[in-house]
């Protein structure tokens, strides 16, 4: 069995490197990491290669493609692979929010599109069904997530009174905004004295924002700026705090007490994924949150990825979907035929932003 990992971004690596561990774990094969169209280069893992887009060649030679990448770059490696028996499994770099059609038919054309819950699962079932596609998605789990470290995390006895803050930095898109988070950061270190809080710097942003912020966090004792997790330093953590990133939700999976920081500052997606989840921090001291989580909430959002998969269950496709260009029109007309199964997604009909990100997922899907 030969098996390719495709990646473009740090969250698109950490995603298919997790799966890459059970996978060859359970084929007895040594995984292959392919960088696409990128510089990002993980640091501590030297055995990868870098290809560009145009010169997808290399990829012929394995059974399967395990990709996490955009839209537009998955459907190229699709395209591409398209008149070979290379089969292209589609997975996610973290949490989708359902109000993102563009992440879910982007990946209509892929062999296997991995889903990372029940909730992801029945909404793009619906799409399939709206667009007369045959479902290719498969129930997965989310794909980032360490099963190892999981089953670790959850029979630790040590862990200390710690804190991990994950830094969200395309999440605030005004400066004010940026202003409010650091307040609340300051407001949380202050009145947990006895806390010892981890920064954990988002390595894709260089705005000088966020450069002053943790050079003003690392004047508290108490706060740790760090660019990479060490194994232990999760181990050890009580608390994951963050605006929106997934890392909520490992530390969900992680048996963590995950909490939102500044709930008012969550972007669309951030407000309609953790919508009832019972997560946000209500005042500025940490406290156990657990006896109050939505527990209907985490049974559809949250899912630890399989331990085993069956890749030979599934063929390779026959047939791909071609979209013509589609005007806002008929755009308006599919999300009225998808809100009958599921209204949530009716307030996108006068989203004009939304709208042409659906409308270029159908172009990067056609074939």
């Amino acid at each position: 069995m030969k098996i390719a990992f495709l990646f473009k971004k740090d969250s698109h690596f950490k995603a298919v490197h997790t799966t890459a561990l059970r996978l060859c774990e359970q084929y007895e094969c040594m995984p292959v990491f392919i960088g696409i169209d990128t510089d990002y280069h993980p640091k501590g893992n030297k055995r990868l290669s870098y290809i560009q887009r145009d010169n997808l060649d290399c990829l012929v030679d394995y059974d399967y493609v395990v990709a996490c990448l955009g839209g537009y770059l998955l459907n190229f490696v699709i395209r591409r692979l398209a008149s070979t028996q290379t089969k292209v499994v589609s997975i996610f770099p973290g949490i989708v929010s359902h109000y993102q059609l563009d992440a879910f038919i982007s990946r209509l054309n892929a062999d296997q599109v991995w889903l990372n819950s029940r909730a992801d699962y029945e909404l793009y079932s619906k799409i399939c069904k709206v667009l007369r596609v045959k479902n290719n998605g498969l129930l997965y789990g989310m794909s980032w997530l360490d099963l190892n470290l999981c089953s670790h995390l959850i029979s630790n006895k040590s862990v200390r009174e710690s804190a991990i803050i994950f830094e969200q930095t395309e999440v605030l898109s005004n400066f004010n905004d940026k202003l409010e988070w650091g307040r609340l950061l300051k407001k949380i270190i202050i009145s947990n004295p006895k806390v010892s809080f981890i920064y954990k710097v988002r390595d894709n942003s260089s705005d000088i924002y966020f450069r002053e912020l943790r050079s003003g966090l690392s004047r508290y004792d108490n706060v740790e700026i760090v660019s990479n997790l060490e194994p232990s330093s999760i181990l050890n953590s009580k608390y994951f705090l963050s605006i929106s990133s997934s890392a909520l939700v490992e530390g969900l999976a992680y048996n963590k007490i995950s909490l939102i920081v500044g709930k008012k500052l969550q972007d669309l997606d951030s407000k309609e994924f953790y919508h009832l989840s019972n997560l946000e921090l209500m005042s500025n001291v940490l406290k156990d949150n657990n006896n109050i989580i939505n527990s209907k909430w985490k049974l559809e959002r949250i899912l630890l990825p399989k331990s085993k998969i069956n890749l030979l269950a599934f063929t390779k496709k026959e047939s791909y979907m071609t979209f013509e260009t589609r005007s806002y029109s008929y755009l308006r007309l599919l999300i009225i035929q998808l809100a009958v199964y599921y209204p949530k997604v009716v307030r996108l009909i006068l989203d004009t932003r939304r709208l042409k990100a659906t409308q270029k997922s159908l172009e990067y899907s056609s074939i």
